[in-house]
């Protein structure tokens, strides 16, 4: 019994993973064309924080067209989604900063 349970949590966890990085990729732009002309004259701990700051609205906009789909939604998992998901923008646009050349490690 424990093994499946195991098994159902890593099956929702790896789901739910993948529906963040999903709601990541929507939102990505959005944050970037808000973020982009204050962050280059930021440190990567200021960047962070501002970034996590500008991606809340736009995270929270395309987890409600989840939300709307998916009537049975639990706000414990929303709620875990829309972090997973604001940090997974964070991520990538720092990413992107330091592969461009935009940012470099202090």
């Amino acid at each position: 019994m424990k093994l499946l349970n195991f098994a159902e949590r890593s099956r929702k966890g790896w789901h739910l993973s993948r529906l963040a990085q999903d709601i990541a990729r929507r939102a990505k732009q959005t944050v970037w064309q808000r973020a982009m002309p204050q962050l280059t004259f930021m440190t990567l701990a200021e960047a962070r924080g501002y970034l996590r700051a500008r991606a809340g609205e736009p995270v929270r906009a395309h987890m409600a067209e989840i939300v709307a789909r998916y009537s049975d939604s639990e706000a414990a998992m929303i709620d875990e989604i829309t972090v997973a998901a604001i940090e997974e923008v964070v991520h990538q646009i720092v990413r992107e900063l330091y592969k461009s050349g935009q940012m470099k490690a202090a």
